[in-house]
C-alpha cells in the first residue's frame, strides 16, 4: 500500500495520493487486528474498524464504480438487503471474518484505482448526484473527504482497541 502523499506535481497525481495515503493510514490502523478486535465496537459508538473497511469499500465502489465510471454496483452492495435499519454497507462487518473484510475492502479499492485513471476531471460524471452533474474532480475530493473523517474513527477505535497511537506509527515504522 502507499504510504505518504507526494509533495508535488500534476493535480490528479496529487488528488490520487492524497487518497491513497488515507487509504494506507486506514490499512495501518487495522493491520494486525484479530477478527474479534475487528468486530468489537467502541462502547460510546456504533461502529467498528470492521465496520469502518466495509462502510469504505462501498464507499469506493459506489463513487468510483457507480458515479464515476457509470456502472452497476458490484456485489455484495448490488444484490445486498439495504432494508434495515442498518445500511449494509454497515451491517455486512458482522458477517464476513477479518480476511474477508480486507479483501473486500482492498479489490474496492484496487478497482476504484483503475476507474479514476478515465476522464478528465473536469468531465462531470456519468451519474448524478442528487439530481445534479458533479465533475469526476468533486468525487475525488469527496472520497478524501470521507476517508480523512473516518481515518480519525479510525484512529480513535484502534487507540481503544490496544493503546496504539497511530501518528507514532507513521513516524516510527515497525
Amino acid at each position: 500500500m502507499r504510504g505518504d502523499a507526494p509533495a508535488n506535481g500534476p493535480e490528479r497525481v496529487l488528488l490520487a495520493g492524497f487518497l491513497d495515503h488515507l487509504r494506507a493510514s486506514l490499512e495501518t490502523s487495522a493491520h494486525g487486528l484479530t477478527d474479534e478486535q475487528l468486530h468489537r465496537r467502541h462502547p460510546d459508538v456504533r461502529i467498528s474498524m470492521g465496520s469502518l473497511l466495509s462502510h469504505l469499500a462501498f464507499q469506493e465502489d459506489y463513487w468510483f464504480g457507480h458515479v464515476w465510471a457509470g456502472r452497476p454496483p458490484s456485489e455484495p452492495w448490488r444484490s445486498g438487503d439495504w432494508g434495515s435499519a442498518d445500511d449494509l454497507d454497515w451491517r455486512l462487518a458482522g458477517e464476513l471474518d477479518g480476511a474477508q473484510l480486507r479483501e473486500l475492502w482492498s479489490e474496492a479499492v484496487e478497482r476504484a484505482r483503475d476507474e479514476q485513471e478515465s476522464g478528465d476531471l473536469d468531465d462531470a460524471t456519468p451519474r448524478p448526484v442528487a439530481g445534479a452533474p458533479v465533475s469526476r474532480r468533486w468525487v475525488m475530493l469527496h472520497m478524501i473527504e470521507e476517508y480523512a473523517r473516518h481515518c480519525g474513527h479510525a484512529d480513535v477505535l484502534r487507540a481503544a482497541l490496544d493503546d496504539v497511537v497511530l501518528a507514532d506509527r507513521w513516524r516510527h515504522p515497525a
